[in-house]
């Protein structure tokens, strides 16, 4: 689905705190620039990134993850590849790693994704039946969920830290399927 927030310098939105004024002019000045040509061609990250306070900006602007997502023009021709494609997938498994502080949201590794920010500064969380995405069913997701082929998964560890155990008790038994 996409990260929200820029977790760089060890300002992880996990971690920080709303006054740390160094952090959040670090944050401030990232997500202003991350949807500048240079830099959504020359940084991966930034393609990657989904602006949950300007989703139009992000629809607009963002030269990776929206088309991925189909999210831009979800009726033309290579969006309708794109569904039909992870329409004929056997099995998804989708991982949320429970102690990331790399992405955020985290239940974006899930396609979940998060609100704007309330009057507090708060966001609420959004479970994947419950986005646009899955909802309008651009992407598929619907569809292989109400028929049973996707496999939510969760790892009690950090991002893409899954060990031995993980592997022949989760991924393995999954690729078998």
């Amino acid at each position: 689905m996409g990260f929200t927030e820029i977790p760089e310098g060890g300002c992880q939105s996990s971690v920080i705190h709303n006054d740390d004024v160094l952090c959040n002019l670090e944050k401030k000045l990232l997500s202003g620039a991350a949807y500048e040509p240079l830099i959504q061609n020359a940084v991966a990250p930034a393609g990657y990134y989904r602006d949950s306070e300007n989703i139009t900006n992000y629809k607009k602007k963002s030269s990776y993850l929206a088309k991925l997502n189909n999210e831009v023009n979800p009726d033309s021709e290579l969006a309708i590849k794109q569904k039909e494609k992870m329409m004929q997938l056997k099995n998804l498994m989708l991982v949320e790693f429970d102690k990331d502080e790399i992405v955020y949201p985290r239940n974006s590794e899930i396609f979940g994704e998060v609100t704007k920010k309330d009057k507090d500064g708060k966001r609420k969380k959004v479970d994947m039946e419950d986005t646009e995405i899955y909802k309008n069913d651009w992407l598929g997701l619907k569809y292989l969920q109400e028929h049973g082929k996707i496999q939510m998964v969760h790892i009690d560890a950090q991002h893409i830290k899954y060990g031995q155990e993980d592997i022949e008790k989760t991924f393995l038994p999954f690729l078998r399927l």
